[in-house]
């Protein structure tokens, strides 16, 4: 994507400072005009080089094969830019651009300025969820941005994780280019409050029944995450049109959980097992919620 936008600062010569930088591929004008037909056809994009060595295993992104692979230099730091074919599905326009920043400069300061940098040159993202959240150990930054401009849909992914007394960052800062009717369509985490009451069994024995606090969830449908009120992930999640289930532990261990939510009625059920032949029965019912509209 960034590889168009530098297609576009040529051919648009539409340019404007950002920040202590001069990007004329970010405008709006460029990708509102952008011909998807023929990608490979604009400055930067043409110069990379046609790749040969396509393997599955290393080289598939979003469903979809790389055809072109090569570097594009940008204020300085050598990136990763590609062309990626759909190869599934059918699609008029199923050509799309991928710019990678190397795992060196990768990090949260470089994620942020970008989405400042895109958004003075584009205007407001359509889309975007800051889906970061610090921890004890690491503090992590998960942000994704999308702009709809014209025929094209623009999209900023970053996921770094910083070890404040560990060491150096890890992650990725991406940028990708679709036309709108091929790049998938971002939107925002869904908030859910489940009511929960839990019985406990030894056996065919009940040896306890007690309510249960709230449990507040996001649910991202996107990169199909399930988490807590904090923001961090509550296990192993899978999603289908009716139902997402939620694993902590494996079956075959002393102590494993799972929990299911009915998408279309709301019902939460959970097992908790534990030693001893004690198990949690848990019910309850879970409905949407919007977190930025306080009770009181």
């Amino acid at each position: 994507m960034l590889a168009l936008l530098l297609a576009a600062a040529v051919a648009d010569g539409d340019g404007q400072a950002i920040g202590n930088r001069t990007h004329p591929f970010f405008t709006r004008s460029y990708w509102a005009n952008f011909d998807w037909a023929s990608p490979e056809s604009h400055a930067e994009l043409n110069k990379l080089p046609v790749f040969t060595e396509y393997d599955p295993a290393k080289h598939r992104v979003f469903d979809s094969r790389t055809t072109r692979l090569g570097q594009i230099s940008l204020d300085g730091i050598t990136l990763e830019g590609s062309i990626l074919e759909r190869d599934t599905g059918s699609y008029k326009f199923p050509k799309g651009v991928r710019i990678v920043w190397p795992g060196a400069v990768a990090s949260s300061s470089r994620c942020r300025s970008t989405l400042a940098d895109l958004e003075a040159g584009l205007g407001p993202a359509t889309v975007k969820n800051d889906l970061s959240f610090d921890a004890e150990q690491i503090n992590t930054t998960h942000i994704r941005a999308q702009w709809d401009i014209g025929p094209t849909r623009v999209d900023l992914y970053c996921l770094i994780f910083d070890f404040p007394s560990a060491g150096p960052s890890t992650g990725a800062v991406m940028l990708h280019a679709w036309h709108v009717t091929t790049g998938d369509k971002d939107k925002p985490p869904t908030w859910i409050r489940c009511s929960r009451k839990m019985v406990v069994t030894r056996g065919p024995e009940i040896i306890a029944s007690k309510e249960l606090p709230d449990l507040v969830l996001m649910i991202d449908d996107v990169e199909k995450g399930v988490y807590g009120r904090d923001r961090k992930t509550l296990g192993v999640p899978s999603f289908s049109d009716g139902r997402i289930a939620v694993k902590r532990g494996a079956d075959n261990t002393p102590e494993h959980d799972e929990f299911r939510i009915d998408r279309v009625t709301g019902e939460y059920r959970e097992i908790r097992v534990r030693p001893r032949g004690v198990t949690g029965n848990v019910d309850g019912s879970c409905a949407p919620f919007d977190p930025s509209k306080p009770k009181f």
